[in-house]
């Protein structure tokens, strides 16, 4: 999974402006959110994540931990 879509580094690289992206948070959650052009947002308030994905089409991400991705 990590090869085919990979997590990008939040401080380094940005997806396309309001792109749904699946966002990775220090505490090991993840959660839909896109990037403004200024911050990370979801759920209708602005988010600080450590890692995006591009979303892909039928995963649900069920099972997975951002320390699966890490390794």
């Amino acid at each position: 999974m990590p090869e085919k879509n990979p997590l990008h580094l939040c401080s380094s690289e940005k997806p396309e402006l309001y792109q749904a992206v699946r966002l990775y948070f220090e505490d090991e959650h993840e959660t839909l959110g896109h990037w403004t052009g200024r911050f990370w947002w979801t759920l209708d308030r602005e988010a600080g994540p450590l890692y995006w994905q591009n979303l892909e089409p039928n995963w649900t991400g069920m099972g997975q931990t951002l320390q699966d991705f890490r390794n």
